[in-house]
């Protein structure tokens, strides 16, 4: 088994990564996680890895249910801010 020691943020592997995005708080702290180094701020800036951690950290569905009849903008502002 390889050493871990000497192992950095950066040089984990992208699965482990995206679960420590995961356990952010907030938006803004999966953000400033992604400033900590180029790595980071690469791996957060493809479109799919960025949806999947926002929508983990905001805690909103995979596919959140809505009425057909309402205006699917207005549910989207009220997913984000009542959460």
């Amino acid at each position: 088994m390889a050493s871990s020691a000497g192992r950095t943020l950066p040089s984990l592997p992208s699965e482990i990564l995206v679960l420590i995005f995961y356990q952010t708080s907030t938006i803004g702290d999966a953000c400033a996680l992604s400033q900590t180094c180029s790595r980071l701020h690469t791996f957060l800036s493809r479109d799919k890895d960025k949806i999947d951690i926002y929508r983990t950290v905001a805690n909103v569905p995979n596919c959140p249910k809505f009425d057909p009849g309402e205006n699917p903008g207005k549910m989207f502002l009220e997913v984000l801010i009542i959460g």
